[in-house]
């Protein structure tokens, strides 16, 4: 149902959604951030592993109805976040984390930054356009879950 189909991403459409405590996004930062459309199952360039690529971000996907497509990102965003498949980090002087956008989701969690002092450096690198898995292929141990 999802290999071969892709999702459209928009930071316009729900901007205000994740954030409604910031401002609007103007004219200009709508046009510099237009949607894009992203495979749902994507293979890793390396791994040859297919990931989910799904977030709060899509809201639509190409060849389905309006609604069956809402429903199947719901259905997806809740399997992607269940708790065996989270990684919570417990913050610790010195820690530094690195993460592969192509196959790992990530959200910043609430932080009381008027009781604590954070240091943060981002640094992000170009990578390839998204390749299409054709066929499923998981994670040798998530595979032999599966069997």
């Amino acid at each position: 149902m999802i290999t071969g189909r892709r999702a459209c991403f928009s930071r316009a459409r729900f901007h205000q959604v994740y954030y409604p405590d910031l401002r609007p996004l103007t004219a200009e930062q709508k046009r510099a951030r237009p949607d894009v459309w992203h495979p749902i199952a994507r293979r890793h360039p390396r791994s040859g592993w297919t990931s989910l690529y799904i977030g709060r971000w899509a809201y639509k996907i190409e060849g389905m109805p309006d609604r069956e497509a809402e429903d199947l990102i719901h259905y997806l965003q809740k399997f992607a976040t269940r708790p065996e498949s989270v990684y919570r980090h417990k913050w610790r002087v010195g820690d530094a984390l690195l993460w592969d956008n192509r196959c790992a989701q990530h959200c910043a969690t609430p932080f009381d930054d008027t009781t604590f002092e954070r240091h943060m450096q981002r640094t992000t690198l170009e990578g390839e356009v998204p390749i299409m898995a054709e066929t499923p292929m998981p994670r040798p141990e998530r595979a032999a879950a599966l069997a």
